[in-house]
């Protein structure tokens, strides 16, 4: 009776539905995968240091104790890592190439375009900054298919030509313009040259474009950006550059507003002088 008895017990015990430990239902608990399925975005350093040309700032991301990590651990390191380096101030140094291995891993700001700054450094070409009350214009010039126009511009940024001018011209979801020194729309350098139109690049959001009259050989020193893309423009004016990061600025322009400095972060190793159709170079 009593084997009896004990065998009946075994029986109830295995009927019984099994729980794992703090109260899992079925024996399956779900897999605490930690950070690992976070989707929170990296928030962009927005310190700016100084290059000193030292290289301490450009030294390989150190992953102490990487082998302890989970390839998602080790590559949130890496993007905090490279966001703590300034992107411009690096394009500013003198290997503006080293900025490639970050080009696409930073985020220095929300309106930054990656896909554009790496095709820019990767074709050598300059790459300007206009400084604003509201912040500044990152800006990759086209100079393979517009040479005299990028001379131009890098020339007279070099003389500090558009230092205090205004966009003395907003036009709200079309352009800003600007560049004239007498802040009309009639002004300019002493010297005009002709368009360099190519197929290659259209006016679309945040292009740099040069203003003229009806005349096609009066482009000078006055240039606009784009708010949207305006295909009516094309073929008809001279687009030699993009914005880089700063399209938030570009939107934010009212008439008025000051060029607080213009400056050349990089260039080709030749000098810039344009060739004029009409009048003198200034300086």
């Amino acid at each position: 009776m009593i084997v009896r008895l004990l065998l009946l017990a075994c029986v109830a015990m295995l009927a019984l539905p099994l729980f794992a430990a703090d109260g899992c239902e079925g024996g399956v608990c779900p897999i605490d995968l930690g950070d690992e399925e976070s989707t929170d975005a990296v928030e962009p350093v927005t310190e700016v240091f100084e290059p000193e040309g030292s290289d301490k700032d450009l030294q390989p991301v150190k992953l102490e104790g990487a082998n302890k990590m989970n390839s998602t651990e080790v590559d949130k390191t890496v993007t905090e890592e490279a966001q703590s380096m300034d992107l411009w101030a690096l394009i500013a140094s003198d290997n503006p190439g080293k900025a490639l291995d970050i080009v696409d891993k930073v985020k220095p700001g929300e309106d930054y375009n990656p896909a554009r700054t790496r095709t820019t450094l990767e074709k050598n070409w300059p790459v300007a900054v206009i400084e604003t009350k509201y912040g500044n214009i990152y800006l990759g010039l086209y100079e393979d298919e517009a040479p005299n126009t990028v001379a131009s511009f890098v020339y007279l940024i070099s003389n500090k030509y558009y230092n205090g001018l205004t966009f003395h011209r907003v036009v709200p979801n079309f352009v800003i313009q600007g560049g004239d020194p007498k802040g009309t729309g009639s002004g300019g350098p002493g010297y005009e040259f002709g368009l360099e139109i190519s197929d290659k690049w259209k006016h679309e959001t945040g292009v740099l474009s040069m203003a003229r009259t009806s005349d096609p050989n009066s482009n000078g020193s006055q240039f606009f950006l784009t708010h949207c893309p305006t295909p009516h423009l094309d073929g008809n004016y001279t687009a030699f550059g993009w914005v880089l990061q700063g399209q938030k600025v570009v939107d934010s322009i009212k008439q008025g507003d000051k060029m607080l400095s213009v400056k050349v972060l990089c260039k080709r190793g030749h000098d810039y002088i344009p060739k004029p159709y009409s009048g003198k170079l200034p300086y």
